[in-house]
């Protein structure tokens, strides 16, 4: 009886975590972080974030969030200048703010 209570009681825990993180991707990202910061690759991070920011595998290097309607009533986003930063350029800058906030 009790292997059957302990083997119904780990599965519906295992399956309560899973739920709770996959409404939270960003506890699993933290803890990754986390983990990487306390094993001194904070250069490594950086690195990394530099190198998928260039590849603009972090957004769209063309591209702002802002965006604006046009003529026919469609929204569309904003081409990336000096006024209007890159998608990708937002998203490094808050990945490093979390980064930071972590170490």
């Amino acid at each position: 009886m009790s292997l059957l209570g302990g083997t119904l009681g780990g599965g519906l825990f295992g399956g309560i975590e899973y739920i709770k993180n996959k409404r939270n991707p960003m506890k699993d990202f933290n803890s990754e972080i986390g983990f990487l910061l306390r094993e001194g690759k904070k250069d490594e991070i950086y690195k990394e974030l530099n190198n998928l920011k260039k590849q603009g595998r972090l957004g769209s290097t063309n591209l702002s969030y802002d965006t604006e309607v046009t003529e026919n009533g469609e929204q569309v986003y904003v081409t990336a200048d000096k006024e209007h930063k890159s998608q990708a350029e937002v998203n490094y800058n808050e990945l490093v703010k979390t980064i930071e906030s972590l170490d």
